[in-house]
């Protein structure tokens, strides 16, 4: 699975990059995503946030 540039993808809903990606069906989405790796698209964005804002504060 090939994801597009974190920085393009800043503010898009999951959904939106689904579909952008080629999905018609977020739940085939969502269980390629986990598939691949081993977490829920969320849990990758709410991470990612977190480091951004951690590294923000440094």
């Amino acid at each position: 699975m090939r994801t597009e540039n974190p920085r393009l993808s800043a503010g898009r809903s999951v959904s939106e990059l689904a579909f952008a990606a080629g999905f018609s069906s977020l739940p085939t989405f969502y269980r390629a995503f986990h598939n691949a790796f081993g977490l829920a698209p969320g849990e990758v964005r709410d991470t990612a946030v977190e480091n951004y804002r951690r590294r923000e504060r440094e």
